[in-house]
């Protein structure tokens, strides 16, 4: 019982991780990697 709730668990914890990241760092990371590009380019 507990791995199939793990297993049913797990990709809607995942999923959510993914957004919470993907909405964190999309707003965020790309100007600091376009700056660090070029800072380590210039």
């Amino acid at each position: 019982m507990i791995v199939h709730l793990v297993d049913f668990m797990a990709p809607n914890m995942v999923i959510e991780a993914l957004r919470i990241l993907g909405s964190m760092r999309r707003p965020s990371h790309p100007p600091r990697s376009h700056q660090g590009d070029i800072l380590e380019m210039g």
